[in-house]
């Protein structure tokens, strides 16, 4: 896996589980208790708002539905964080990555 792959997928575990974290503390779920409403094993919403795992879209459905939430809330702050991260590797790389060539006729 190359170095800007495994950055980005950094920065999609650590958005998705920092906002999985501040909608369950929102709510003023405990991680147990949130387990129990939403049937995903208390381990795994600690690991993913740990940013060590991403979960399942199951388990995210599931999440959603246990915090009364749309499903696209886990989301929303992703894209913005995608972009951060993008200008970031662009920079450390030193310079945009080259646009494909056109064979022409």
């Amino acid at each position: 896996m190359s170095q800007s792959r495994s950055s980005l997928n950094t920065v999609i575990l650590k958005s998705v589980g920092s906002r999985l974290r501040t909608l369950r503390r929102t709510k003023q779920l405990t991680l147990a208790k949130l387990a129990r409403k939403s049937g995903v094993e208390m381990a795994t919403i600690s690991r993913i708002e740990r940013g060590q795992m991403i979960g399942t879209l199951e388990s995210h459905v599931r999440l959603s539905r246990a915090l009364s939430v749309h499903l696209s809330t886990f989301y929303a702050e992703l894209d913005h964080a995608l972009k951060l991260a993008g200008s970031a590797l662009t920079r450390s790389a030193g310079s945009a990555p080259a646009s494909p060539r056109v064979k022409r006729a």
